[in-house]
């Protein structure tokens, strides 16, 4: 039996999403644990007139890839971008780079997509499904071609409150929508989406579902994987823990409460929370992908649930607390209040409680930062807050099981030669108050520029918005009680008067 490194070794390697988080985390992964890995070619658009080669410096330039640098330096000279954008037909690659892929690549994966919630039916089926069916039409041209994997989402069948590592039936077929949002105008997809989505929650998850259906039709007699990541969170350990490159998830609400911006949050504290590692999911995608080259099964995809559901659960109110006491510990420096989060499930409530304990105080501060001539952008933090608050309720506010059976069998297959580089037990065993403090400390360092613990001036902000906490805090209570007594008081004259 061949082992993952083996596998790899002189493969060319295309990679779309590559300058996303979790495609950064794939090409570091490939080119370290892999060493002798072929070319990886990775699709690109030009970025803010940046050429393509200053782009590859940029993401290798992040520390990310310190560890391979110290390791293989020369191993970042294998990552070849490509001039290509996922958003035009044929991938938008020239007709000499489409020849060179279909002469030299043999292992595919296909990372890009949309991943807003918000996003328009036009561009999550651009991007999401007919992005898909440019890849595999590409990569059924492929002449040394070993496996495709398809980077999808475990709520790509939200609507399910069981998840299977199975394909579900679509309600309308992938090409029927690729026509629509082709050939009918914005506004009229616009105003169709809801009743198109149906009982999707949004147009993420609703494209992504009609994106395995492509993999699967255009998937025939072709070694194809899809992996389904459920929540992607910082790193656990690999190649160190917290590298942190992304705020989507649960990361921007988290520093959020860090700073005491928010307060309340739309969600059921007994929800499980589904989150996995990002350098788990890159495990699990090598670790399928050379499963699925070498069992030699082209009959249809097969599709791994990369998720925490089975190996380790945690519930929404336990990931709070276990966030309030490391922000305890090591709060921010510049917290705008004292960190605290209340759970309310009802809408209206959680609107009238984000009025009076967010926006509100916002709306306070901002004026005075006017006033002292400080733009602010508290309010629309709070706005953008209260409308990600919304469009995730549907998500935190609920439970899924989520069957993961393939990704143990992954586990149990893998070699002994394998299992240090690409073994699962490390987040099977995970202590959460550990893995969160590092994740906290990779979000301040490398998303928010800041040191990873406090600093003496801010353990004294800290101290000092402490106690003016509590002095606020007894003066309502006061407030409050006073208006009681007075109000009894008055119950108790009026009928001696």
């Amino acid at each position: 039996m061949t082992s993952i490194p083996e596998f790899f070794k002189n493969q060319s390697v295309l990679v779309t999403g590559g300058t996303g988080f979790l495609g950064k985390a794939l090409l570091e992964k490939l080119l370290r644990s892999c060493p002798d890995v072929g070319i990886i070619y990775v699709l690109m658009r030009k970025k803010k007139g940046k050429e393509l080669t200053q782009r590859v410096r940029d993401i290798t330039d992040m520390p990310l890839f310190d560890v391979l640098k110290r390791a293989n330096p020369e191993n970042l000279k294998k990552i070849v971008p490509l001039l290509g954008d996922c958003k035009q037909l044929g991938l938008g690659l020239s007709p000499t780079d489409r020849q060179l892929i279909k002469e030299k690549v043999s292992i595919v994966f296909h990372c890009a997509a949309t991943i807003r919630f918000d996003d328009t039916l036009k561009n999550s089926i651009i991007l999401n499904v007919r992005s898909t069916r440019e890849v595999m039409i590409l990569a059924r041209n492929m002449k040394e071609l070993k496996v495709v994997v398809h980077v999808s989402t475990i709520f790509s069948n939200c609507n399910r409150k069981v998840t299977d590592e199975v394909f579900y039936p679509t309600t309308i077929d992938w090409k029927e929508m690729i026509d629509v949002v082709e050939n009918i105008d914005d506004s009229t997809i616009d105003i169709l989406t809801p009743k198109i989505i149906g009982t999707f929650p949004n147009t993420y998850v609703y494209s992504k579902s009609l994106a395995e259906k492509v993999v699967k039709d255009l998937g025939v007699n072709l070694p194809t994987v899809i992996v389904r990541p459920s929540m992607v969170f910082t790193s656990l350990s690999d190649p160190f823990p917290g590298w942190a490159d992304s705020w989507g998830g649960p990361v921007a609400i988290s520093v959020g409460v860090a700073k005491g911006i928010i307060r309340n949050c739309n969600a059921d504290r007994n929800a499980v929370m589904d989150i996995i590692p990002v350098d788990t999911v890159t495990k699990i995608i090598c670790s399928a992908a050379h499963e699925k080259a070498l069992c030699g099964d082209r009959m249809e995809p097969s599709v791994y649930n990369a998720c925490s559901y089975s190996l380790k659960k945690l519930t929404w109110g336990s990931y709070t607390e276990i966030c309030l006491k490391i922000l305890e510990e090591n709060p921010l420096d510049d917290i705008l209040w004292i960190p605290g989060i209340t759970f309310i499930k009802n809408d209206l409530l959680f609107w009238l409680m984000s009025i009076l304990f967010q926006v509100l105080p916002s709306a306070v501060l901002h004026g005075i930062l006017k006033l002292k001539g400080t733009k602010s952008p508290l309010l629309y933090f709070q706005r953008k807050g209260y409308i990600g608050a919304l469009g995730v309720k549907y998500f935190n506010g609920q439970s899924w099981e989520f069957k993961n059976k393939n990704v143990q069998e992954l586990r149990k297959n893998l070699l002994p030669a394998d299992r240090k580089e690409f073994d699962l037990d490390d987040f099977e065993s995970v202590n959460f108050k550990q893995y969160f403090s590092d994740a906290y400390k990779g979000i301040r360092l490398y998303l928010m520029k800041q040191p990873a613990c406090t600093t003496p001036d801010g353990w004294t902000h800290f101290r000092r918005m402490y106690w003016l906490n509590i002095i606020v805090n007894g003066a309502v209570a006061g407030l409050f009680l006073w208006t009681v007594l007075h109000s009894r008081l008055a119950q108790n004259l009026l009928p001696s008067a």
